[in-house]
Formats: structure tokens, C-alpha cells, sequence
């Protein structure tokens, strides 16, 4: 599914061009939609060779494109934990030059930083410091921000604290939900994957610190993914927007004792008479 992009970020996205980044190897760590855009991403880049990649994945439904995509193109994959005893050989067998997180799940320890020569870097789906952690566009309607963005940094040890990249914002609209933002987000950040790992790879680049007012959100739903009754209407619209990613449940509205599900404004507009 896709989602279009205000212009001033399509201009921009425009002039993005792609860099060589042959004769490196890269360690791809990736999950789900982002994981196989981005591996489509590199390997359409001109200057790529499956040679130079090792990519660690997960089982799964949600896995099934990258897992069916190596196979078909030849790129070596692993389903290994990548903390494991048998990563970590085919790790240092492997030699990488940079680890690249697109939307994996597990932490991954310094142990396995340390392997590439310039460590690893992420795709987060906010503007860094802020929302930090999980559900990060989820929490930025929630919080009714009026713009979003992407951040590609360095991983350290700490969540999401690590040197900037690269950054980018995009508006949101009135239309937007969680959903959408989710698609927006992959697209941005797919686009400048190439840009984030040539900085990288940069000998006299180490990114610049995070500064300004932080924020982080842990791994659980928001309100456990109830309305809260005591809200203004607009507080519940940008909830109900929030919360709604199919096919997950969607926000839960409590209604003379009954839970009544709500997957867009015009039903929580119904559902107030």
C-alpha cells in the first residue's frame, strides 16, 4: 500500500541520488515491510553485489518477501538470533563493514557492534530525541503533533540515543493515522538508505548528538487501546487515528458498559450521539 507524500518532501526526495557502495560488506538486520524495502533498495543500487551482504531475519508471515527474495536472488540469510553463539561465526567469517538495522526487533548486543568496523546504524520512524522507544507515530497523534519524521543514527548500547545521521520531517495531515504514517515513514526512510550508509561509512563522520527535549514509550499499547471518556472530542479523534493499523483491533470505546470498537472518526462521531 502506498501513501503519498506532501510535495515539498517528494521535491526533496528528487534529488536524492545513488552513491556507490561497492566493496564494503553489510550486515542487514531487518523485519517485516521495512526489511524488504530496504533490501530491495540496496539490491537495486548499481554498485551492489549479493557478495557483500548477510542478512539476519525472522520466521514468519511477516517475513515470508525477505526470506523468498534472498532465496530467489542468492543473498545469504540467516533466521539465527543475532545475539546467538551461531551468528556471531557467521558474523566473523562474514567481516562486515557496517550493521544496518531496518525495523529489527531484538537488541543487539556490543558484542556484535563491535564486529563491524563502523558499527551499526537505524532506521527510527521519529524525529530523535523524540519518541524514542515504540509506537512512535502512534504517540505523535496521540500528542497531536502537526509533523513526523524519520532519523537514522548510530546504535549504541542505550535505545535510540545514539549520533544523528540524518534526519527528515513531513507534515501530517488531517487524514493521516497511524497506518499511513507507518507506509510514509518506510518510504521516506527507504529512500535515504543509501545516504545514511555512505555517511557512515565516512572515516571523518560520527554524526552530531541528540539535543532538544526527549521523550520514550515503551513496548505497550496506548491506554491498553481504550478512550477515555473523560477526553474532548479531539482527543479521541486523534486516539481513535492512533490506534488504527489493520488489521489490528482498533481504539475501544466504553458505551453504557459494552466495549464498542471505533476504526475511524466517522463511527466515534456515531457512536457520541
Amino acid at each position: 500500500m502506498e501513501y503519498d507524500l506532501d510535495m515539498e518532501t517528494k521535491t526533496e526526495l528528487n534529488k536524492h541520488h545513488k552513491s556507490s557502495i561497492s566493496g564494503f560488506n553489510f550486515l542487514y538486520l531487518c523485519n517485516g515491510y521495512a526489511g524488504i524495502c530496504g533490501l530491495r533498495e540496496l539490491y537495486n543500487n548499481k554498485s551492489f553485489s549479493i557478495n557483500n551482504l548477510l542478512v539476519f531475519t525472522y520466521g514468519g508471515k511477516d517475513n515470508e518477501e525477505v526470506i523468498n527474495f534472498c532465496k530467489k536472488e542468492q543473498i545469504k540469510f540467516s533466521l539465527d538470533s543475532i545475539n546467538s553463539d551461531n551468528a556471531f561465526q557467521l558474523i566473523k567469517h562474514f567481516r562486515p563493514d557496517l550493521l544496518i538495522s531496518m525495523h529489527y526487533r531484538n537488541i543487539i548486543s556490543k558484542k556484535v557492534l563491535k564486529m563491524s568496523t563502523k558499527g551499526g546504524i537505524n532506521l527510527h520512524p521519529s524525529i530523535l530525541p523524540k519518541y524514542r522507544g515504540c509506537f512512535s507515530n502512534s504517540w505523535a497523534l496521540i500528542n497531536m503533533e502537526k509533523e513526523v519524521g524519520i532519523t537514522y543514527h548510530f546504535i549504541e548500547e542505550n535505545i535510540d540515543t545514539g549520533n544523528i545521521i540524518l534526519q527528515k520531517k513531513y507534515k501530517i495531515n488531517d487524514e493521516d493515522t497511524a497506518h499511513s504514517l507507518f507506509f510514509k515513514s518506510i518510504e521516506l526512510g527507504v529512500k535515504y538508505l543509501v545516504e545514511a550508509i555512505n555517511l557512515s561509512l565516512d572515516v571523518d563522520f560520527f554524526g552530531s548528538e541528540q539535543s532538544g527535549v526527549s521523550s520514550y514509550y515503551k513496548r505497550n499499547l496506548p491506554y491498553n487501546g481504550i478512550i477515555d471518556n473523560a477526553w474532548t472530542f479531539e482527543q479521541k479523534k486523534a486516539f481513535v487515528k492512533a490506534l488504527y493499523f489493520p488489521p489490528h483491533k482498533g481504539a475501544v470505546l466504553i458505551k453504557d458498559g459494552k466495549k464498542v470498537e471505533i476504526l475511524s472518526v466517522d463511527e466515534l462521531v456515531r457512536e457520541s450521539i
